[in-house]
């Protein structure tokens, strides 16, 4: 129990650090921090231009992690390399009734049919989830979140809610990255039962395509033999966790600076935490040299966040307007999201409002949710297994809310 309250603690230190800095900036007026204001539209949106000097820094920094991710390591001492042995099955009853929920739920958002295309944004995804849970059905001989872990799937879905509002949260303090213009045009109780629902779909989405890819042994051998990083001592724990609260709190105060912080701020804070406190993280198995769990799921929350732009970039009217240039209609999908990234609003992709330069914050997004979904499992005694691979790390975890117990 103690454990866990210290979790909490720590927990709340994320939301309440840019709090303080955001009240101390604003004079306690933060703006859109009130429950009419939520989801974020453009309560504050400041940031309108683009710096080529920072496009340039962000991109400098990027290029090392996209190489790394695309590369990985040289084969050296360490873990040996799993082989190609998995046998493939078959596709699971879900295969086709999920291509045809989500090609239907994809026309009809794009559409834009009033009323009836305002509803297609959770089933779409959810049509989606059990198509790619069907995909590793197949190549994982039988085995899927669905098919061997349905409760776990439900699980994760109601935690993933609570973690994508803790984001929304953190999106007041450093003035709203992202928005929903929509959002005025519709029934605001509804709309906010309607974003919980939406916000479901995010950690399930995340850990199919993370199963997906650990069928693929020689993308996982790139990073099953790296350099091992010893575990760290207490202060250097302590440390990181210092720096991670001094961060988020200059994230509310200097967000136009640090609004990059929401998206790594879990790491140095609850990371620390967890590993004093005796509990595995993602970083866990690095001691031995293997990276492949903390560098499939950050490449995992890439490639579903290219198909989470494309989606809502379609959801507007952008294509119809390369047609006939000029139209006037009302929105149908309350769901769609713009940006408003300090300093770094373009380039951007032509089927995306998500800068370029943006793209690699799904890496460390992906990270974070792990986290999360850790830290609301440990906190609530959840068996924090949705991973298939992750065997020793997992069995430890269920050994340490025994002991909480």
């Amino acid at each position: 129990m103690k454990k866990r309250i210290i979790l909490l603690i720590a927990f709340a230190f994320v939301l309440i650090t840019p709090y303080i800095g955001s009240y101390i900036k604003f004079h306690g007026n933060i703006p859109g921090c009130n429950a009419k204001d939520l989801p974020a539209t453009v309560t504050y949106n400041p940031y309108t231009g683009t710096v080529l000097l920072y496009v340039i820094l962000a991109v400098l920094i990027e290029i090392p992690i996209l190489c790394f991710l695309i590369f990985g390591f040289k084969k050296n001492k360490g873990l040996s390399p799993v082989k190609e042995s998995m046998p493939v099955g078959k596709y699971p009853i879900w295969f086709f009734p999920s291509i045809i929920v989500t090609l239907f739920f994809w026309w009809l958002m794009w559409a834009k049919i009033p009323t009836y295309s305002s509803y297609a944004f959770v089933p779409l995804w959810w049509g989606f989830i059990f198509f790619l849970d069907a995909i590793v059905y197949k190549r994982n001989n039988g085995k899927s979140l669905i098919a061997t872990r349905p409760l776990q799937m439900l699980i994760l879905a109601v935690i993933s809610a609570f973690s994508w509002t803790v984001y929304e949260l953190l999106n007041i303090f450093v003035l709203e990255c992202w928005y929903y213009p929509n959002v005025p045009h519709f029934n605001h109780n509804k709309i906010v039962t309607w974003f919980e629902l939406s916000y479901t779909t995010v950690l399930p989405a995340i850990f199919e395509w993370y199963w997906l890819l650990t069928t693929f042994k020689s993308l996982t051998n790139k990073y099953i033999s790296g350099k091992i990083v010893n575990p760290l001592s207490k202060k250097t724990l302590y440390t990181l966790l210092l720096l991670g609260i001094i961060l988020e709190f200059f994230a509310g105060l200097i967000p136009e600076y640090f609004f990059w912080v929401l998206w790594v701020a879990l790491v140095p804070i609850m990371v620390p935490v967890m590993s004093i406190n005796g509990f595995k993280t993602p970083f866990t198995p690095i001691s031995k040299g293997n990276w492949t769990y903390v560098v499939l799921i950050g490449i995992a929350t890439l490639l579903n966040g290219f198909v989470w732009e494309f989606w809502n970039f379609g959801s507007d009217y952008h294509f119809v307007k390369a047609l006939f240039q000029t139209l006037d209609k009302p929105p149908t999908n309350p769901n769609y999201w713009k940006y408003s990234v300090p300093n770094l609003n373009e380039p951007t992709l032509k089927f995306s409002e998500m800068p370029v330069v943006g793209y690699m914050g799904y890496v460390f997004f992906g990270i974070s949710s792990w986290i999360l979904w850790l830290t609301f499992a440990y906190i609530l005694g959840i068996n924090p297994q949705v991973t298939q691979k992750w065997v020793d790390l997992e069995r430890d975890a269920e050994k340490g809310i025994q002991e909480m117990k």
